[in-house]
């Protein structure tokens, strides 16, 4: 692949262009509010949006830049995709930060051998997300540009575990909620006393934590997602990787290891070959 193309859209734009291309639902994990309340102000924001994007040179004669509307279509009907969702503890309510618990946002989408990856920025509130960066990228390893947008960390000290998972796992408490943005749930999977040190690692303070999933379209066109791997970084001590796989005595079972970027990107590729696989 030679130079490879590239854009930027804030989210008033994205709002606008995605109307204007009749694209529909947006993939998961992205969240873009609906700007202008009224008829009016919505026509207001269009020749806004229309003005920025000609002078950007996105947009020439009313016609939305070939290459960036290739990539809005790809993302938004992919045969294959990958998606990223994460908060850091800085994300939090009970941070600094002026996004609230709005978490980090990318997909990796492939269809007739072309990919992208697009990444949105945390937004303002929760269910908003905020600006979207867009690239081509190679086709033939969809998870390694994913890998790439996780905060470094180095790999956890502790050993972790295994441990059968509730059929019913308790309710989570409100600052528990607060905490992990209401994304995942890893702690509190095992309460026997035999895995304490298990059960510490899941309790800990979080200092990161995220999921990562695959969606193939099968041959209906009904799309099927999987969750790949969900993971949390230990305030410090390092990275983790969460896994739950059913156990030859029928229950699901939940093991946890440390992990760097390959180990976290080779259960992801797993994860794409056995979707893959079995569409």
């Amino acid at each position: 692949m030679a130079q490879a193309l590239a854009w930027q859209l804030n989210p008033v734009q994205l709002d606008q262009v995605w109307e204007s291309l009749e694209l529909g639902d947006y993939p998961f994990p992205f969240e873009v509010a609906s700007f202008g309340s009224t008829d009016v102000g919505r026509s207001q924001l269009r020749r806004r949006v229309r003005d920025e994007l000609t002078a950007s040179g996105l947009l020439r004669r009313d016609r939305l830049d070939a290459d960036l509307e290739w990539a809005l279509r790809l993302i938004a009907g992919p045969e294959v995709s990958v998606d990223s969702i994460w908060l850091a503890d800085g994300d939090s309510p009970h941070g600094d930060s002026p996004h609230g618990y709005s978490p980090h946002r990318a997909l990796v989408a492939r269809a007739a051998n072309r990919a992208v990856l697009a990444v949105q920025q945390p937004g303002p509130v929760e269910h908003e997300g905020g600006d979207l960066s867009l690239r081509e990228v190679a086709p033939d390893n969809l998870v390694a540009p994913l890998i790439t947008t996780l905060p470094a960390q180095r790999p956890g000290t502790k050993q972790g575990g295994t441990a059968p998972v509730p059929q019913q796992p308790p309710k989570p408490s409100a600052q528990e909620s607060a905490q992990q943005g209401g994304l995942m749930r890893v702690a509190n999977y095992g309460r026997d006393r035999d895995l304490r040190a298990l059960d510490d690692l899941l309790g800990a303070e979080h200092a990161a934590i995220g999921q990562i999933g695959v969606t193939v379209r099968e041959p209906s066109g009904r799309k099927r997602h999987t969750n790949a791997v969900t993971w949390f970084d230990n305030a410090d001590d390092g990275r983790y990787l969460v896994v739950t796989a059913p156990g030859q005595d029928g229950r699901e079972w939940v093991t946890v290891t440390p992990a760097d970027a390959h180990a976290l990107g080779s259960r992801v590729e797993d994860t794409v070959r056995r979707s893959l696989t079995t569409r």
